[in-house]
């Protein structure tokens, strides 16, 4: 059917409509109802997982493992609440910064839990040398010039913890975990909570997919724009729940200055656009994945894919389409059951 030809009922229409055939029902439109409901069912279930799990940390040591969507960072700040409850100087940490501050807002203010990125943190905890960050920094900066000040100079932090929980843990080297490991009080508890993700398989989980198949010389922008006034003008979706992820800082920025997209810095000012390295553990109701390449590794392509709680649209070259076992004809898809956590634990 040519789209040119459908009617678009507003919120007004549809209320009409149903006033007309059921008088005597109360009923409110609500355009994010589907989006609202499948997030819900997923804290739930989420809920229902981390809280199985939660007396883990009986133990010293535990590693649990879980892909996208089965609660880990849920159940990461469940254990950091735990310890803080139990008057513990607690460590809550991860290695990227939108996901630190988005873990920081839902966390207790309090000066015996420390709540924040692995490198920032790291640089301000008691004992260690204050380092300049440039105006301008780079990743190349931060995983060179900053590692490499952390850990010649590690042996003269002071400050200790009884309990450190670390979230996506598979961005972190043995060597960084150790350098946590060192800082638990040796006369505390000294636990060592973590989760992780397993080796990555695709398997988008979401309610609602679809797939837009791009030449690798096109201009990404206008389409990324169409799909943006589809979703927010004629589908009625919640700016906030949607995200543009893209697999470079070039693609990101040239949406953000041709599209009007904002970075996660300023969120709330418009849709947020970013990479998909800075969404790790993060999640939306509506994501768009863009990219202008084919040549993107697979545990990217699954980070990608799995920030959509609800809705994915992907935009990309035909041969992304096909690993991802889609077409560009208006591909669509049911949420799959959601994986387990799985618990591996040391004494």
């Amino acid at each position: 059917m040519n789209r040119a030809n459908l009617v678009v009922l507003t919120a007004a229409h549809v209320e009409a409509i149903v006033k007309v055939l059921c008088p005597d029902v109360e009923f409110s439109y609500d355009p994010n109802a589907r989006l609202l409901a499948s997030r819900r069912r997923l804290d739930e279930i989420s809920g229902a997982q981390t809280q199985a799990l939660e007396r883990l940390d009986v133990n010293r040591k535990v590693v649990a493992l879980g892909a996208a969507g089965t609660g880990k960072t849920r159940l990461a700040m469940a254990w950091a609440r735990r310890a803080f409850a139990r008057e513990e100087r607690v460590l809550l940490t991860c290695y990227n910064d939108p996901l630190a501050e988005r873990t920081a807002e839902q966390m207790p203010d309090d000066e015996s839990l420390r709540t924040g990125s692995f490198l920032k943190m790291a640089m301000g905890l008691e004992g260690m040398p204050t380092l300049d960050v440039p105006a301008e920094v780079d990743h190349e900066w931060w995983n060179h010039t900053a590692v490499g000040h952390l850990h010649a100079n590690w042996h003269l932090v002071t400050e200790s913890f009884d309990t450190i929980v670390v979230d996506e843990a598979q961005d972190f080297s043995p060597a960084l975990l150790a350098q946590l490991s060192s800082i638990l009080d040796p006369d505390g508890p000294r636990k060592m909570l973590l989760v992780a993700d397993p080796a990555p398989v695709l398997g988008p989980e979401a309610t609602g997919l679809t797939f837009t198949a791009v030449d690798e010389e096109a201009d990404l922008a206008p389409l990324v724009q169409a799909e943006l006034d589809r979703l927010v003008t004629e589908e009625e979706r919640d700016p906030d729940h949607v995200v543009v992820l893209t697999f470079s800082s070039r693609v990101r920025d040239h949406l953000i200055a041709v599209c009007g997209l904002v970075r996660w810095e300023i969120r709330g000012r418009g849709i947020v656009c970013e990479t998909v390295h800075r969404a790790k553990g993060l999640e939306s109701d509506t994501v768009l994945l863009v990219s202008d390449t084919d040549d993107v590794a697979d545990h990217l392509l699954y980070i990608g894919i799995s920030r959509a709680v609800s809705e994915l649209v992907v935009i990309g070259p035909p041969a992304m389409g096909k690993r991802l076992g889609l077409s560009s004809t208006g591909a669509h898809a049911t949420a799959a059951g959601s994986p387990e956590l799985e618990p591996i634990t040391s004494p």
